[in-house]
């Protein structure tokens, strides 16, 4: 404090009283006395004082005016003792910052706010402060009925976090011994080997280094290190050697490399790398350090310079002019290369003069993969195909098809249009009208939309049929079921018997049993309901954490089925796979399977 008051106060003080702003005052600072000489922090400080004086100087001065008076703080703090200096500062409109500053003003001239910091209050009260999700007599019982179980297993139970567990046993022994809970040892996780199996592996092979160990033994390098020192905490067994490297430690000697490379021109730096267990870096550096005393290593570098071909133009050339059918993404497969590569090479055998007859086969949007031709002459060979059996056979898209019709219909006469067969077009043709009619006088109560379902064809197409059949004086006795306004599909009786004898179904099961909508079977048993209540429906939409199906039905079903996925399960359960997994994870928790 003695610096404060002897240097940084009297420094401060001049810059504020030259009516210099914070940071214009930390720079001048900068510039006199370095970065480090005084911090922002502190200078905030020190004028906030400066402030604060100049304050009680001037009184109730327009500049320096306050906000509230010295009485309405202390009355609020006094009135309120339970409040912290946040919620202070939030009833009198200001910062808790500020709440403080002034608290310490009012409190220098003589105590008169009675203020105790909240800080240790809300520590001790953070517990209760926040909801509980069980109370303290159930895990009371829990702990005492689970001897056994430890704060994991407690805290899956509980369906908490361990933390949580610890927590409230700590508080519910603060007031008495009440839990008898005895700290358990975590329970080891089964191993992937033996001891004895890393002790011999460790042994026959001193050379591998704690990563090559880990591969033989297919687990992490981690694991390796951790159960070595396990295994040699008690008695030293496995007689493993560190092998770090030193820098500039070398894995293999100069002779070797100018061996391996001499003895395999063919092979490039990643193969090299590969052999000899180092980086392609390594292998480079090494290269360069041999052959700076001499040149002893004749290795070529095997990366395509700009400019140097992966084929020769003649090969290029025949392979084009021999495949002119073929687009610039099948050649460069052929080629083993990118379409740009192709594509680039082309354009530089065909500047020194033509030489490549390639003629582009990619499409543009809207332009044409096959000709009108073959498309039309497509069509007229297969009229009783649609437009999804024509796209197979074409080999391009139903929308293609559809579009490429459009544009040849366009330039055409209304007589020469040409037509498609859809599924639904082509099924109502091979219906016959002895077989509408007779469907027809035997289901007199069946609507055009469900004869059409029947059929497997369009309502549209049952409808232009049956006025074709009465035009030419067919004996079709068919008529409309066009509902009027108002007019019910189903009687209250109907509807009131439905729900009585399926108590367990929801809105949307009763709808598809009266072949309704969900808002209309809605709709119908409110107004029944409305003239005296006839039908006791209960609604059967799940909460949250409500379970459709029980613990035991889920055990019997996953053992009855245990070649089933938890896919092919929830299916089953009428429930998604996710609850499937999220029950069975509780259900184990619980140790019931």
């Amino acid at each position: 404090m003695d610096v404060e008051n002897t240097f940084i106060k009297p420094v401060l003080l001049s810059y504020f009283s030259k009516g210099i702003s914070v940071l214009d005052a930390r720079e001048e600072i900068i510039k006199k006395y370095g970065p480090y000489g005084i911090t922002l922090k502190t200078i905030r400080k020190w004028f906030a004082i400066f402030r604060d004086e100049t304050l009680e100087f001037n009184g109730s001065g327009e500049k320096f005016r306050k906000k509230f008076t010295d009485k309405f703080l202390i009355d609020l703090i006094n009135d309120n003792p339970g409040l912290n200096m946040n919620e202070l500062g939030r009833l009198a409109g200001t910062s808790q910052s500020n709440i403080s500053r002034r608290l310490k003003l009012i409190n220098n001239k003589g105590k008169k706010a009675k203020y105790v910091t909240k800080r240790v209050l809300n520590e001790k009260m953070k517990a209760y402060i926040t909801q509980q999700k069980f109370s303290d007599d159930f895990l009371i019982d829990l702990v005492n009925e689970n001897p056994d179980l430890c704060i994991r297993e407690l805290a899956i139970l509980a369906n908490v976090s361990n933390s949580t567990i610890v927590n409230r046993l700590k508080q519910i022994n603060k007031s008495s011994v009440r839990v008898n809970y005895i700290k358990k040892e975590a329970k080891s996780i089964e191993k992937k080997f033996t001891d004895e199996f890393l002790i011999n592996l460790v042994n026959e092979n001193p050379h591998l280094s704690v990563a090559g160990l880990a591969k033989l033994a297919e687990v992490s390098d981690k694991t390796v290190y951790r159960r070595l020192k396990q295994i040699n905490s008690i008695e030293k067994r496995a007689n493993y050697v560190k092998k770090t490297y030193l820098k500039g430690e070398v894995l293999f000697t100069d002779e070797y490399l100018i061996d391996l490379v001499n003895n395999n021109p063919d092979l490039n730096m990643k193969e090299l790398a590969i052999l000899t267990d180092v980086t392609e870096r390594t292998i480079s550096r090494r290269i360069k350090e041999i052959n700076s005393h001499g040149k002893r290593i004749n290795y070529i570098f095997k990366r395509f310079r700009k400019g140097e071909s992966k084929f020769t133009d003649e090969y290029l050339i025949d392979l084009v002019n021999s495949n002119p059918e073929l687009n610039m993404k099948e050649l460069a497969s052929l080629a083993n290369s990118s379409e740009s590569y192709i594509s680039a090479r082309i354009k530089k055998i065909n500047s020194g003069g033509e030489k490549v007859n390639y003629d582009k086969k990619y499409y543009l949007k809207g332009t044409a993969k096959n000709t009108d031709e073959f498309l039309t002459r497509l069509i007229k060979d297969n009229p009783k195909l649609n437009m999804t059996e024509l796209s197979k056979l074409a080999g391009i898209s139903t929308s293609t098809i559809s579009r490429r019709l459009k544009f040849i219909n366009g330039n055409r006469e209304s007589d020469s249009i040409i037509k498609l067969q859809s599924v639904k077009t082509k099924a109502a043709n091979n219906i016959t009208d002895e077989s509408l009619i007779n469907l027809v006088n035997e289901n007199p109560g069946f609507s055009i939309p469900k004869l059409a379902e029947i059929l497997n064809t369009s309502s549209s197409a049952i409808s232009r049929r049956l006025k074709k059949i009465k035009s030419c004086g067919g004996g079709v006795n068919y008529t409309a079921k066009s509902l009027k306004k108002g007019e019910k599909k189903f009687s209250d009786e109907h509807l009131i018997e439905l729900v009585r004898c399926n108590p367990d179904l929801n809105m949307t099961e009763l709808a598809k049993l009266a072949e309704s909508s969900v808002s209309t079977i809605s709709i119908r048993l409110k107004e029944i309901n409305s003239n005296g209540k006839r039908v006791t429906y209960s609604k059967k939409n799940y909460n949250k954490g409500v379970t459709k199906v029980t613990d035991n039905y889920l055990i019997n079903l996953t053992n009855e089925n245990p070649g089933l996925s938890n896919k092919e399960l929830s299916k089953l359960a009428g429930i998604s796979a996710s609850t499937i997994s999220r029950r069975m994870k509780q259900i184990n928790g619980a140790e019931k399977l």
